[in-house]
């Protein structure tokens, strides 16, 4: 449902902008404008994901401060948590936004791509434009998978199929643990699954 205030074109934040729930924001900057019909000079924080500024009062300079300290340099790129409240104003209870007093947690980090220890035992990140260092990478990844049942091969062989930088002979040389050519001891046939 639209809140009315949200049908307002209003360069600033309203509690009714955080439709009901906590926000994460990342702080851009902060300025000084001239706010409201008597053009008073207030802080004003503007924020990396979002082109309305939240005119700073009081409390929420000192719950930011308390957090990130006073200098507002300091300020930048930090994250901080909103959410829609309620204060009492000339009399009446309006609502509001508020800076919680905590960090919000940090976002998760995305896996970066696996790295394989080259024969020295140094992390490396597997290199698909070099043909035999990422195979001999591969060998390393793949060979340490155990397999004993049918089903395993089949994990496995879903594995290889996603590697796109192995050639279907160094799939095979993997999965077999010998020479491609070799027509017995296939790692199917030791399992007892089709060759």
């Amino acid at each position: 449902m639209t809140h009315i205030d949200n049908l307002f074109d209003d360069p600033y934040l309203k509690a009714a902008s955080l439709e009901g729930e906590v926000r994460i924001f990342i702080i851009k900057n902060v300025t000084q404008e001239e706010v409201g019909a008597k053009k008073d000079l207030c802080p004003v924080v503007h924020f990396q994901q979002c082109k309305k500024g939240l005119v700073l009062n009081k409390t929420n300079a000192k719950r930011i401060k308390s957090l990130y300290g006073p200098e507002v340099e300091g300020w930048f790129g930090k994250r901080i948590m909103l959410y829609p409240s309620e204060t009492d104003f000339a009399g009446d209870t309006v609502e509001c936004i508020r800076v919680k007093a905590e960090s919000p947690p940090e976002p998760p980090v995305e896996p970066e791509e696996q790295q394989v220890p080259n024969p020295t035992g140094e992390v490396t990140e597997p290199d698909p434009t070099d043909g035999d260092l990422y195979f001999r990478e591969a060998i390393a990844q793949y060979r340490d998978t155990e397999w004993e049942t049918l089903a395993d091969i089949t994990k496995l062989d879903a594995a290889m199929a996603k590697d796109d930088n192995l050639t279907d002979e160094q799939k095979w040389i993997l999965l077999d643990g010998g020479d491609a050519a070799s027509e017995s001891h296939t790692a199917r046939e030791r399992i007892g699954g089709e060759g």
